[in-house]
């Protein structure tokens, strides 16, 4: 099986992805499933792997092609070391399993021929793991390429008609029929875990088994998956956690906010954008815990919203209550919580705390909406 996780590159019909799972197919044999979504860091890349690990057997391959928005979004809308942690959890979890991982790194116009510190460390990270890492900037070089916007749509995505899509293709498909089917290559001394090495993931289907309630589930053109559905002040019990490192939700055009349920600390909104016309996207979202201490996940009622409300990339600001839809839960276990009362599931912690720019701002956007109250 070949599998896709990264951004919107990843998803549009006549690129790189699309001709890459035909040819895969026509050629080699081998289906495929796109995990991709677009507009989102490696932390949804981390929580859709995690979504379908199970399915994922020896000799998969996965390409992973987050480096564009990890670069752009780590700046200010993303938490960097969060987003980090989560693409090695991720990788880490796919050698455990014996998938290959091919790393693309798609570069950004603003950054046309050198790479980013965040790109970077990506390479660094993918040396490490032992993993094949292709930079897109090398084909374009070796293509006699050498001014990309002429081959760009716009200041992320190349052009259907620019031989760098086929370029990736052949690079693509030429370790597939190395690879596929084989043990991933063993490394004698996989980096140790960092921050990640504690965090816990928790699917819808264990989630809702943990409620007594049945997942439902969810597709549109893009995508299925399922989720847990919790209407206005509705909440289910969670393992005690010190953070919510990423909520995965189905953001809906009536979305509400998630929330811990304490009085104090507000709800984030997980309210679709407006211009965005679609039934619902997947995105993710923290919880604002002033207490640092979570044992529930709720669907805010009115009354939550007196203290204000908060927005994560991606998301409308919102203090309209309405439904939660959420497809998983990565967090990290209270302090003094056992790992193995924590979730039996999974693997990989961080106590650290959020950074102050992202702070400010939630405190900004609260003292803004508070002054409506």
């Amino acid at each position: 099986m070949l599998w896709i996780a990264g951004t919107s590159v990843s998803i549009e019909e006549g690129g790189y992805a699309s001709r890459l799972q035909q040819r895969a197919m026509r050629e080699c044999g081998i289906s495929s499933i796109n995990l991709s979504i677009g507009d989102q860091t490696s932390l949804m890349g981390c929580m859709r792997v995690m979504e379908h690990l199970e399915r994922m057997t020896e000799g998969d391959v996965l390409v992973w092609e987050y480096s564009l928005l990890d670069s752009l979004l780590t700046k200010d809308a993303f938490a960097e070391d969060d987003v980090h942690a989560a693409r090695r959890m991720a990788w880490r979890r796919l050698m455990e399993r014996n998938v290959s991982t091919f790393v693309l790194m798609t570069p950004h116009l603003q950054s046309p021929t050198t790479r980013t510190a965040c790109e970077d460390l990506i390479a660094a990270d993918a040396s490490a793991f032992g993993l094949c890492c292709l930079d897109v900037r090398e084909l374009f070089a070796s293509l006699g390429i050498h001014n990309l916007e002429p081959h760009y749509r716009d200041d992320r995505h190349p052009r259907h008609d620019s031989p760098v899509v086929d370029a990736i293709v052949e690079k693509v498909l030429g370790y597939l029929r190395i690879t596929h089917g084989t043990l991933a290559p063993a490394i004698p001394a996989p980096p140790m875990p960092g921050r990640e090495q504690h965090w816990r993931w928790l699917d819808a289907r264990e989630l809702a088994r943990m409620a007594g309630r049945k997942p439902r589930q969810f597709s549109n053109s893009f995508l299925k998956t399922q989720a847990i559905i919790l209407r206005s002040d509705e909440a289910i019990d969670v393992p005690q956690a010190s953070r919510i490192v990423a909520l995965g939700v189905l953001s809906t055009h009536d979305s509400g906010g998630a929330w811990c349920g304490h009085p104090g600390c507000p709800p984030a909104s997980t309210r679709l954008q407006a211009e965005l016309d679609y039934s619902f996207l997947l995105r993710s979202t923290g919880i604002l815990c002033v207490r640092r201490a979570i044992d529930k996940v709720a669907s805010a009622p009115a009354w939550a919203y007196g203290r204000g409300t908060w927005a994560g990339y991606g998301q409308a600001l919102s203090s309209a209550p309405g439904r939660l839809l959420v497809f998983g839960m990565l967090y990290e276990p209270a302090i003094g919580v056992p790992v193995a009362d924590a979730n039996a599931n999974s693997a990989m912690t961080s106590h650290s705390r959020p950074r102050p720019a992202l702070v400010a701002r939630l405190r900004w956007r609260l003292r803004s909406l508070m002054g409506r109250h």
